[in-house]
């Protein structure tokens, strides 16, 4: 994920790349199925101006998961 916050001054304060880990999955249930995709428009992420034309396939999976705590893989404003 890209961490990316603006300062006061509106220039950047945070740039980082960031990961995360999924640990203790347990899988409840997994299946193919219909599906269908609704995007809603943000202005910070423009993701519902993607021409989606057509659904192809779906898989559904039922999990309980941990998340771990973000690290740090690179600070882009770092010298």
């Amino acid at each position: 994920m890209l961490k990316k916050l603006p300062g006061y001054t509106g220039e950047p304060r945070i740039c980082e790349l960031v990961r995360f880990q999924t640990e203790d999955i347990t899988v409840k249930g997994a299946w193919t199925g219909p599906a269908r995709l609704q995007l809603f428009q943000h202005a910070l992420a423009p993701m519902a101006d993607l021409p989606v034309l057509e659904v192809l396939s779906a898989s559904h999976v039922l999990t309980d998961l941990t998340l771990s705590p973000p690290e740090v893989v690179h600070d882009y404003l770092a010298r």
